[in-house]
């Protein structure tokens, strides 16, 4: 009597010898021409010497909430994610 407990490992172990071993992840796309573009955060350089050691931040000023600049960018990338997840929305 033969033993086919090995069996269905075996028809599995086969199926994904036969798959490709490198695989491509393709990101969804839900634009063309009329997509919304990310909002892009202006570059405001600010230099900072901390025991002889100079730190750039571009990106310092958004930091500063009460800044109305500030808050204008922080509404226009909560529009843009929300009109990339529109899609989403009966999942959510």
């Amino acid at each position: 009597m033969k033993n086919y407990s090995r069996l269905p490992f075996l028809l599995l172990l086969s199926v994904l010898c036969t798959l490709p071993i490198a695989s491509k992840v393709v990101a969804q796309s839900t634009g063309g021409a009329g997509a919304p573009q990310p909002p892009m955060a202006e570059k405001k350089t600010k230099t900072t010497n901390i025991h002889g050691t100079t730190l750039v931040d571009d990106y310092f000023w958004l930091r500063e909430k009460t800044n109305p600049a500030v808050m204008a960018h922080l509404k226009a990338e909560d529009e843009y994610a929300q009109a990339m997840m529109k899609h989403t929305a009966a999942l959510q």
